[in-house]
């Protein structure tokens, strides 16, 4: 990216961001009762060192029943570094939304060319959701962060055909499924689809990395089936709504 596009772009997402901080901080601590639940499970991750739990200091664990650990985590290492207040996690969730206009650029310019992937970037960088969110101790921009990076370094995979890029965008993938559950079919879906829909990714090579990047992404869930199995008795993606809703939501 061209270094006066770059800096435009990063302070226009920035002055938008900084609006709706100012716009949504009277009502951090009144409304939006979702992210009471987010900050327990940061703040318990962060007191305890990691462990996913709202209640770090009680004698028996207490596992989290709603929840899926993806954001929590992102929360935690903000409380750990900066203390448990949600200025310092809408701040830095400012700098995330720029990073989000900077990969669609990147994703674009692959796809389109330099010209389309700085409107592309721009438009991001005006489009209100983003910062709206971005003001609130919620998932959506983190998981729009984290989906954006899988697609772009899955784009890399296509485009450079290195089975470690497909390993690492199986994990990205699923690591998006941990911040919003509704995405656990998407690296199995694009990795059944592909060869199926697109000629030049039949070969046995390219059918073999699609199915890495499957098991990278089966691999990256395991740990937390585990978790859901030890402590719940349960096969489950997502507690409170079980195998069936994530499913469900993911057929979108």
């Amino acid at each position: 990216m061209p270094r006066r596009t770059f800096i435009a772009i990063v302070v226009i997402a920035l002055a938008h961001a900084a609006f709706f901080i100012t716009y949504q901080r009277p009502d951090w601590d009144v409304a939006w009762t979702d992210q009471g639940g987010y900050k327990q499970l940061g703040a318990g991750m962060a007191r305890s060192g990691g462990a996913f739990t709202r209640f770090p200091d009680s004698p028996v664990f207490i596992p989290e029943v709603i929840r899926t650990p993806g954001y929590p985590a992102f929360v935690a290492v903000i409380y750990r570094l900066f203390g448990e207040q949600t200025l310092p996690v809408v701040i830095a969730q400012a700098f995330v939304f720029a990073l989000i206009c900077v990969a669609a650029f990147a994703l674009a310019q692959r796809v389109a060319g330099e010209r389309a992937a700085t409107i592309a970037a721009f438009m991001v960088a005006l489009f209100p959701p983003l910062p709206y969110y971005a003001a609130l101790v919620l998932t959506e921009l983190w998981t729009t962060f984290v989906l954006t990076i899988a697609m772009l370094v899955c784009m890399r995979a296509l485009q450079h055909g290195r089975t470690r890029q497909f390993i690492l965008a199986g994990v990205l993938f699923s690591a998006t499924t941990l911040v919003r559950p509704a995405f656990i079919l998407l690296p199995f879906g694009l990795a059944i689809a592909m060869p199926i829909l697109v000629p030049s990714e039949r070969s046995g090579k390219r059918i073999g990395q699609w199915a890495v990047l499957a098991l990278a992404a089966a691999l990256t869930m395991a740990p937390w089936f585990t978790y859901n199995y030890v402590y719940l008795g349960r096969f489950t993606l997502s507690p409170a709504g079980g195998i069936g809703r994530g499913l469900w939501e993911g057929s979108w």
